[in-house]
């Protein structure tokens, strides 16, 4: 069965040895869920994209190469995903003028969200579900704390927050 994930940066950073303050043995936990996704040929990225369904601009990805080198462990993970067109795009609506747009989500999750830079994760992952609510889709974290403070509002959209470090 398919599985759709959101991969927060923080999890491509860990991964690649780019988050300083954790443990050895955290990067291990975050570089081992990390490989088995790009392993796994069931497990697909779930990304922004202005030309739905195909990949033509994606502040996700955007956010993935600032913030990492092409070298980079977490990076080559998303190439490869890419490369194998195991991802699915969804148009999702933003805000505000560039570089301070933000994603566009309902009131009920807009008054509790509190980094602006994570709602387009929360906006694709409520495209997934509205275009196929069966399918189970997954926001990845590794370290940001945002993500388990928001984590029973998320489900009650049906989204699940996947804690790497819990």
């Amino acid at each position: 069965m398919n599985r759709y994930y959101l991969i927060d940066t923080n999890v491509l950073l860990t991964a690649s040895d780019m988050a300083t303050h954790l443990s050895p043995r955290q990067v291990t936990t975050v570089r081992g869920w990390l490989s088995e996704f790009q392993q796994n040929p069931d497990a697909f990225l779930l990304l922004d994209s202005e030309g739905a369904p195909m990949i033509s601009k994606t502040r996700i990805i955007e956010e993935y190469q600032r913030r990492m080198p092409k070298t980079a462990f977490g990076w080559q993970v998303i190439k490869s995903k890419l490369n194998a067109q195991k991802y699915r795009c969804y148009k999702i609506a933003y805000e505000g003028t560039p570089p301070h747009e933000t994603a566009v989500l309902p009131p009920t999750l807009t008054r509790r969200w509190t980094d602006p830079s994570d709602r387009k994760f929360v906006a694709v992952a409520l495209e997934q579900i509205r275009e196929y609510p069966r399918q189970r889709c997954a926001i990845v974290n590794a370290t940001d704390t945002d993500w388990a403070n928001c984590a029973s509002i998320l489900r009650q959209h049906f989204i699940e927050v996947r804690q790497l470090l819990a």
